[in-house]
């Protein structure tokens, strides 16, 4: 009997069509797109305002608490000083870790840097390497609703961009988080002093 060359196959065909398959799935490897629409609200603990919120966002990037000495009446007082200092744009400039004078011009080299703040919405920049991104931290009630504005060199169409970014903005997310839990207790901790 007789059989087809459509159902058999040499050896050396087969490994060529399996050389073939690889090469194929390699070029086609490059990472999916993430969908922006997925991108998580990040909780506001319970008895902080949107500005104090501001201010955990500038803390995590910072990571610097302005100095104040809480004593009697003064403690409210001493709080909003404080808030007031971590939101001062010449201490989050002064102190970004991730900025390097150059002469008469400061430059981002790598990493989260803040932008601007106004009326408690923070931005942030991303800066590493090539690849650039700016967020929006906006508030909304008991959360904070990340928001990626632009960005350059991470494939962003639509509500697409590259998985990378999302990545960065899933770290950033979680050091804001601990900022945000690290001022409430602070917070407490000042207006409770007796």
């Amino acid at each position: 009997m007789k059989t087809s060359h459509a159902t058999t196959m040499k050896p050396a065909h087969a490994i060529i069509l399996a050389a073939l398959t690889l090469v194929l799935a390699a070029c086609s490897s490059a990472p999916k797109p993430g969908n922006m629409t997925t991108i998580n609200p990040i909780i506001v603990p319970d008895g902080l305002t949107a500005r104090e919120s501001a201010a955990a966002i500038v803390h995590s990037i910072i990571n610097i608490i302005p100095e104040g000495k809480p004593i009697g009446k003064a403690r409210v007082e001493t709080w909003a000083a404080m808030v007031d200092g971590m939101l001062d744009a010449r201490a989050w400039a002064q102190h970004s870790k991730f900025k390097a004078s150059t002469g008469s011009t400061t430059i981002v080299k790598q990493g989260w840097y803040v932008e601007s703040i106004s009326n408690n919405i923070v931005t942030l920049g991303f800066k590493n390497r090539a690849h650039y991104m700016s967020v929006r931290f906006q508030p909304d009630g008991d959360k904070l609703l990340p928001q990626i504005l632009t960005s350059e060199n991470l494939n962003q169409k639509g509500d697409n961009i590259h998985p990378g970014a999302l990545q960065y903005l899933s770290n950033i997310s979680v050091e804001i988080r601990k900022s945000l839990g690290f001022v409430s207790v602070l917070k407490t901790q000042i207006l409770e002093q007796k």
